[in-house]
């Protein structure tokens, strides 16, 4: 079962309708949270709430939280984001990686990861 401890969550505005995004990896745009859109690139971490264009966006960096997988996920994985926000499995080199799952998944599961942040 899906647990999350999240110990540092960050605050940004929300820079689109992010209400059907919660447990999506986020970057920075300008200043705004929106949702990641090329695989493997630099988030903010991941959305905890449903917010609109304009309100504020939680976004879990460091501790344990639930992430939406968008393919297969062994526990021990390195994680990304692919092309939609979504986590998945990574081992490409330059892929930045947001966490270490902590439990098997397939596509569209909660699952939880443990936060993290380099660059394979």
């Amino acid at each position: 079962m899906s647990q999350e401890h999240v110990l540092y969550a960050r605050t940004m505005e929300a820079g689109a309708d992010l209400s059907g995004n919660q447990y999506y990896f986020v970057k920075n745009s300008s200043g705004k949270a929106v949702l990641c859109s090329v695989a493997g690139e630099m988030s903010e971490g991941v959305l905890k709430n449903t917010p609109v264009s304009g309100e504020a966006a939680s976004i879990a960096q460091e501790g344990t939280t639930k992430v939406l997988a968008g393919g297969t996920v062994s526990a021990g994985d390195w994680i990304t984001t692919d092309g939609n926000g979504k986590a998945v499995k990574t081992t490409t080199a330059g892929h930045v990686v947001r966490g270490r799952a902590l439990e098997a998944a397939v596509a569209g599961d909660i699952f939880e990861i443990e936060c993290c942040l380099f660059v394979l």
